[in-house]
């Protein structure tokens, strides 16, 4: 025999056990959309507050339960619109991420070799701490050579990428155009 509670228990028990009743009137989908912009928001903060790898991870793991919650959740009849929503929110935390830049200082390196090949200088072979470097970067590349992660190392990425490098020095070697936005 099942024992059942009166209609005004069970409603509220309804409200109690479902956590969409806190989002009172909002389809499943918007607010499993919400909870990933928050859990973005809080990944951002991460790395805006330079929490540790640890933290980061967990929260990294989060966001990306919360992307997967709100992507199959979303109603069987409007897949189109499951794209646009995640691209919207991938633009959205790329806008999150804009704010809590810089999270590493791998910028600085791409800035300082891209702006030594520039000079004619090689990035294979001049790590950028050596004592002949800064004269040949300019004042730009100079300014930020002390914040290069590991300067007693030569470049450690593939040809293409110093290419890029490059590229993005000839038009500012700026933290700003150096492809961590």
């Amino acid at each position: 025999m099942t024992r059942r509670l009166p209609s005004g228990h069970q409603a509220a028990w309804a409200e109690a056990a479902c956590p969409a009743r806190a989002f009172a009137g909002l389809p499943g989908h918007v607010w499993r959309g919400l909870l990933c912009l928050a859990a973005l928001v809080v990944l951002a903060l991460c790395g805006r507050f330079e929490t540790g790898r640890y933290v980061y991870a967990t929260c990294f793991a989060g966001a990306f339960a919360a992307l997967v919650l709100a992507v199959r959740g979303w109603p069987a009849g409007h897949r189109g619109r499951v794209t646009v929503a995640v691209v919207a929110l991938g633009l959205g935390a790329r806008l999150l991420f804009v704010w809590a830049w810089p999270v590493d200082t791998d910028v600085f390196r791409y800035i300082v070799e891209g702006d030594m090949q520039l000079a004619g200088g090689n990035p294979y072979l001049i790590a950028p701490g050596d004592p002949r470097l800064p004269r040949l970067l300019s004042a730009q590349a100079a300014a930020v050579l002390g914040r290069v992660n590991h300067p007693e190392l030569t470049a450690a990425y593939p040809p293409l990428a110093e290419l890029f490098c490059r590229a993005v020095a000839a038009v500012s070697p700026t933290p700003w155009l150096s492809g961590e936005l």
